[in-house]
Parts: C-alpha cells; sequence; structure tokens
C-alpha cells in the first residue's frame, strides 16, 4: 500500500471507532434492577403464625360444658408437651435462620446494587472520557490547522515588516548621514570662523604692539614697583596681551562678562577704570554718556583702547590716584587687578579711593575668590604675575577701615559651570552648603559706596 492508501486506511478505523463510542456513550444507562426479598419476608411470617399455634387451645364460647372442654384440652396440651417440644424448638430454629438469612440477602442485595450503580457510573465516566479524548483530538487538529494560518500570516506579515523596517532604516540612515555632513560642514565653518577670528587677534595684537613700541617708557617712583598689572616682559620671553587674550578670554567674552558692574555705574557721570586692560568696561559706560578714562601700564592693552576711541592714561594706579583731586570721580573700576599687588598695599589703594570719590561715589573690585578651591587648581597660578589670592574678608575689612558703607560681596561664575567634574558633588550629603562654602564662585565682586555725609 501507498502511504496515502495507508494514511486513508487508519483514517477510516478512527472514524468508525468514534462512531462506535459515540453510539455506546449516548446509550441510556438504566437503574440496575434491585432484587426483592419480600417474599422471602412474607413466608417466613406464615411459619412463625403457624409455629406459635403448637400447643395451643383455640379459645371457645363461654358454658359449663365449654369450660370442661377448654380444661381437657389444656390438659391434653400439656401432657403432649414432651412430645412436640422438640418440633417448637426446630420451628424457631428455623425461623431464626429464616431472619438471618433475610437481613443478608437485604444486606448482599444493597451492597451488589451500589457496586452495579458505581461500576456503570465508571463505564458511563470512561464512555465520557472517551468522547471528550476524542472531541480534544478533533480540537486539537483544528488548532493546529489554526496555528499553521497565523504562522504563514505571521511570517507574511514578518517579511512585510522586515521590508517596512530596512526601508526605515535605510531612511533613517540616510537622514544620519545627512545630518551628520551638514554637522561636519558646520563645525569646519565655525573652526575657518575661529580661525580666522584667531589669526585677526593675532594681527590685532601685533598692530597694537607695533603702535605702543613708539611711545616712551615712563620713569617710575617706587610706587610703580607695585602697580597693577605690572608691565608685560620682552615679548621674546613672555607675551602677556596674547596670554590674556588666550586665557582671561576675548573682548567679546569679557564685556558680556563685566556687563554685571553695568547697573551700578550706569548713572555714574564720570569714571575711571583702574586697570582697565583693552577698555571692554569703559566703552560700554562711554556708550551711554559717561565721562570715562583707562589707566593701565601695558601699552598693547592701551592700543587696543586707542582703536575703541577710549581715553588712556599710561600710570602706576598708585601714582595716578595720588595725582587725583579729592572728591573728582563718581566711580572706580578695578577688575583682576589686586591679586597683582603686595597684600600690604590694599589698605593704601581703598585709601586712595576713598579720598578720589565723591560723596555716594561707588567702588567695584573684582578677584579671583580663593574661597572657591578651584581656583587653585591651575587658575590662579597659571598667571605668573599673580602674587596672592585676596580673600573678600579681608577685601570687606580694608573698604571699612577706609570709610566705605553698604559692601556688597557676590561670588560669580560658579566652579561647577567650568569645571563640570564639580556636579558629582551632588551625590554627597549635605551638598548644597559644601559645595557653596568650597566650590562657589570662581571669582568674587565687592562693591562698596562712599558714604554721602
Amino acid at each position: 500500500m501507498s502511504p496515502e492508501e495507508v494514511a486513508e486506511a487508519v483514517e477510516e478505523i478512527r472514524r468508525r471507532v468514534r462512531q462506535r463510542h459515540k453510539r455506546a456513550a449516548e446509550a441510556v444507562i438504566d437503574d440496575p434492577v434491585r432484587l426483592s426479598v419480600e417474599p422471602l419476608t412474607a413466608a417466613r411470617d406464615i411459619a412463625e403464625a403457624r409455629s406459635t399455634y403448637i400447643g395451643q387451645v383455640n379459645p371457645r364460647t363461654g358454658g359449663l360444658i365449654n369450660s370442661v372442654i377448654q380444661t381437657t384440652k389444656r390438659g391434653i396440651a400439656r401432657g403432649l408437651g414432651w412430645f412436640v417440644r422438640g418440633q417448637v424448638e426446630f420451628n424457631d430454629s428455623v425461623i431464626d435462620y429464616m431472619d438471618r438469612n433475610t437481613r443478608a440477602m437485604a444486606e448482599q442485595n444493597e451492597t451488589l446494587y451500589q457496586a452495579t450503580l458505581k461500576a456503570m457510573q465508571e463505564i458511563a465516566d470512561v464512555r465520557k472520557a472517551q468522547i471528550w479524548m476524542e472531541e480534544l483530538r478533533e480540537a486539537h487538529s483544528k488548532m493546529e490547522m489554526r496555528t499553521l494560518q497565523i504562522l504563514r500570516t505571521v511570517e507574511t506579515a514578518s517579511r512585510r515588516r522586515d521590508v517596512a523596517v530596512q526601508e526605515e532604516y535605510t531612511q533613517a540612515l540616510r537622514a544620519a548621514s545627512t545630518e551628520i555632513q551638514a554637522k561636519l560642514w558646520g563645525d569646519l565653518a565655525q573652526l575657518k570662523v575661529e580661525h580666522e577670528r584667531q589669526i585677526h587677534t593675532e594681527l590685532r595684537t601685533i598692530r597694537r604692539k607695533f603702535a605702543a613700541s613708539g611711545e616712551p617708557v615712563e620713569t617710575r617712583s617706587v610706587s610703580t614697583a607695585v602697580a597693577a598689572p605690572p608691565p608685560s616682559p620682552p615679548a621674546s620671553t613672555f607675551d602677556y596681551a596674547s596670554f590674556e587674550e588666550r586665557f582671561r578670554g576675548d573682548e567679546e567674552f569679557v564685556s558680556v562678562s563685566q556687563a554685571f558692574y553695568l547697573p551700578y555705574f550706569a548713572d555714574l557721570p564720570r569714571v575711571v577704570d583702574l586697570g582697565c586692560g583693552r577698555g571692554e568696561f569703559i566703552a560700554e559706560l562711554r556708550d551711554r554718556g559717561a565721562e570715562v578714562l583707562g589707566v593701565d601700564l601695558d601699552a598693547t592693552a592701551l592700543a587696543a583702547c586707542r582703536e575703541k576711541n577710549i581715553a588712556v592714561e599710561r600710570s602706576d594706579i598708585f601714582e595716578f590716584l595720588a595725582r587725583q583731586q579729592d572728591s573728582s570721580w563718581d566711580g572706580v573700576m578695578c577688575a583682576h587687578v589686586i591679586e597683582h599687588l603686595p597684600p600690604l598695599h590694599l589698605q593704601e589703594l581703598t585709601d586712595l579711593c576713598y579720598r578720589k570719590l565723591r560723596p555716594g561715589g561707588v567702588v567695584a573690585f573684582e578677584t579671583p575668590n580663593p574661597g572657591c578651591l578651584a581656583i587653585f587648581a591651575g587658575d590662579f597660578y597659571l598667571d605668573p604675575t599673580h602674587r596672592a589670592p585676596v580673600p573678600s574678608g579681608r577685601m570687606h575689612f580694608h573698604l571699612r577701615e577706609s570709610g566705605f558703607g553698604a559692601i556688597e560681596v557676590t561670588e560669580r561664575h560658579p566652579a561647577p559651570e567650568v569645571f563640570p567634574e564639580l556636579r558629582a558633588l551632588d551625590e554627597l550629603p549635605q551638598t548644597a552648603a559644601f559645595r557653596q562654602k568650597f566650590f562657589g564662585g570662581l571669582d568674587y565682586a565687592i562693591i562698596a559706596r562712599k558714604p554721602t555725609a
């Protein structure tokens, strides 16, 4: 037989078996016959009644003759008692046997009946189980067919999805490639701008140095030796202008940073900037209509100020202040200068500023904040002209000793913005107080006013 014929024969056998079991399960199971012991019980009752009359005298109506007859019968019955005693005992034994046999048969019948019921129930359960198994096989076959259909559907959908995903991936890859190329060209353009800006800065610095090379070198007194910042060393050994451009920041950066002080000086008519550098701050005040003057020792920085049409003077700041009339200025700005001075000259500087300011005048100092440990990681000692950091408490003391009031101290340039590594301190307990104490602003500004009376 071929495999197909064998499969057909097996399927036919299965069909017949299923049909036969189905008919058997559908057959009604009758209540099994319960054997009756009533005929035996009736015969026992008759035998017991007959046995009871043995040796008994039938009752008769009253009268003398009947009394004599009854007496005679009772006498005869007593006389024959020895003769019928065995029969009476035999009858009692037979009746007792019949009682025991009846009870045993009743119990046996009930046991047989219950066993028959249980067997018939088990047969019915087996038949139901056979039908259930057959239905389960049919359901399993249907489920297999359904599963195969689902698998085919899923496979088809998966292929379509793979195609869609591949197309989406290709599009995303193209978009990412385009974005990367655009970013690359943008970075190259930015790099080109930065490169051109650096070239322009270098050329501007050279031009300023060339313009400053024709200025006479002034003879300075002893006080000039402690001026701030000190004159740049020879270009062959140390280019301070390029150093500031590289590490302090370009003019735009410094201008944005020093905009912090504009609200304090905006309404002051006459302001001097001690150690003005390239003049970023006083250029803003001049544009607002104030009379400004820059004082510095660096010829290159002064050349940068002259390019902006800012009035400048090359002089030591102590010598300059000593030459000014008392109460002749409304504001004094001094940013990143005092850290270049010998510490014992700070009181002299604040005293001079107090005398030269008009009542209500403002003085502002900015310097690296030694309360922030991050400045000692390299920024402070990066500048070889720095002498010693100045704590805000000491500057507060000097200003108070000179007579200033309304003294404000503000930390600037938070260290975590410059050193991202410090953001890990957020995971430490009591982070806010700890970071503010030891890693607050890299610089601080201290601003004071001369009392009006």
